[in-house]
């Protein structure tokens, strides 16, 4: 940060950057991301590379006193060590970010750098919810599952499962709320003590109709929060032994 107030992308110096003449862009971003009252992201850098979400909006809350009412997002992405803060309005981010300065987050973000971030384009409802069910199954100790799948998968990841399910009462859950299933399923797979499972089909076109009829369902106790989505199939090296 300069005398004037103004935050570096890269902690780049004025005059700085590739030909001379790089700084002097960067500056320019900077001062518009600063000005745009629409603008309330900022960009974290120096996170830890395995927070996840849920961890660094935890540690942000538990730093700056306050801050909990006025967020509106919290971002990480696991193996970048960065991350986003998107605040309510342009004047919270304003000052967060000065509280931030020099701020430390522990083992969370050890080397912490606020500045100003590019906004980021408008969330569907569907994207966010597919990040939040990832930041809760990375929580849990879930693999990772894709969200794009290729025609071969047959495989579908179950996340909202209740931790004490056992396989066989899982399976027969969801014969009871998809009929017509039970034939087409190869296996099903609880993962006891987490809240997860996996269900594999015999064909792509099986998995594909299952996951459209199982949106929205709810098994009840097994799976009270049920959501369903694309995996890797077990031979792609996903594996997990039910109850």
């Amino acid at each position: 940060r300069t005398d004037s107030g103004v935050f570096f992308f890269g902690g780049g110096q004025p005059g700085g950057g590739r030909g001379g003449g790089g700084g002097g862009r960067k500056r320019q971003r900077e001062e518009e991301l600063e000005v745009d009252e629409n603008n309330c992201c900022l960009f974290l850098s120096g996170v830890a590379e395995d927070v996840n979400s849920a961890q660094l909006r935890e540690t942000l809350v538990k730093v700056v006193a306050g801050i909990e009412p006025l967020i509106e997002d919290v971002r990480s992405f696991p193996g970048k060590p960065f991350g986003f803060l998107d605040m309510k309005t342009h004047e919270a981010a304003k000052e967060t970010l000065y509280r931030l300065q020099g701020a430390s987050l522990g083992s969370t973000a050890p080397d912490l750098n606020v500045r100003w971030g590019k906004p980021k384009p408008p969330e569907t409802a569907e994207a966010k919810q597919r990040r939040l069910e990832r930041d809760a199954a990375r929580a849990s100790g879930a693999p990772e599952c894709p969200d794009i799948f290729d025609e071969t998968s047959t495989t579908l990841f179950l996340s909202g499962v209740a931790e004490g399910v056992e396989s066989a009462e899982l399976r027969a859950k969801l014969c009871e709320m998809v009929a017509g299933i039970e034939p087409l399923i190869e296996d099903c797979r609880s993962q006891t003590g987490k809240p997860f499972g996996f269900l594999d089909m015999k064909t792509h076109e099986a998995a594909k109709e299952t996951l459209a009829r199982l949106q929205g369902a709810s098994l009840g106790p097994a799976a009270p929060d049920l959501a369903a989505r694309w995996a890797k199939s077990k031979m792609s090296g996903v594996s997990g032994g039910g109850g």
